[in-house]
């Protein structure tokens, strides 16, 4: 008996698992702070990376950010997940020069994203809407506060 409710606990855990996404690959473009252009790549049903190359303004110079996020559905909505995670960002900061008159820094961080995103039955799009607070490092020391909505084309 112990058997079989254990494989029932097992098997309703990966069952529940299987309807995290939809999709393994996708791109688009993402509005906001930061604004660019986003790539999202599920390594498991449920964790992604996610690569954001991207500006904060149109003089702030550019960065590529890195993330680990894990996905969960929202069991409320289908296709309606949400999302988690850490990373960081790298680049060169152009509006530095307001702060220090430097001009071009380099720019290292870290980051943490959390929102929700819904992909269509009918078409290969989803779209997302997130927080994502920084804080760069190197460069000058600054808490970044963003969020956006990013539309993405999947396959």
């Amino acid at each position: 008996m112990k058997k079989i409710l254990f494989f029932v606990a097992v098997l309703f855990v990966l069952t529940s698992q299987l309807n995290a996404q939809h999709y393994v690959n996708s791109i688009g473009l993402r509005g906001g702070n930061p604004y660019g252009l986003t790539f999202k790549h599920f390594i498991t049903e449920e964790n992604a990376l996610e690569f954001i190359l991207s500006s904060y303004s149109f003089i702030s110079g550019l960065q590529i950010t890195g993330l680990y996020e894990m996905h969960r559905p929202t069991n409320e909505v289908p296709n309606l997940n949400y999302y988690f995670g850490v990373g960081a960002h790298a680049g060169y900061d152009d509006y530095g020069r307001f702060y220090t008159n430097l001009g071009i820094e380099p720019v290292l961080g870290v980051d943490m994203i959390g929102g929700l995103e819904y992909t269509f039955d009918d078409l290969p799009l989803n779209v997302s809407l997130d927080l994502m607070p920084g804080l760069n490092i190197i460069s000058t020391f600054r808490l970044l506060i963003g969020g956006g909505i990013s539309v993405r084309y999947i396959f």
